[in-house]
């Protein structure tokens, strides 16, 4: 293992932290998540589009509850986003 240390504007902190708790995992584990599959795919994906859409997308997950999603996503983590 290592450390890996960033430069992050506050806000942005703030915000991932809060996107990271709401579904029940470390900023520590978002970012080793993102890291894994961008290393995994050998791709980098960054939505342009507007945060919410209505409709659903091809590769979108679909959770039945917040509950189930909450569970898919500790799982995840757990499992260092080996799931995907």
């Amino acid at each position: 293992m290592t450390t890996l240390s960033i430069k992050i504007e506050n806000e942005l902190k703030k915000n991932a932290h809060k996107i990271a708790d709401e579904i029940g995992i470390s900023l520590s584990s978002l970012i080793k998540m993102l890291l894994r599959d961008t290393v995994r795919s050998g791709k980098l994906y960054i939505n342009t589009k507007p945060r919410y859409h209505s409709e659903s997308e091809e590769g979108d997950i679909k959770f039945k509850n917040l509950d189930e999603a909450t569970k898919y996503f500790k799982e995840l983590a757990e499992n260092d986003g080996k799931m995907a």
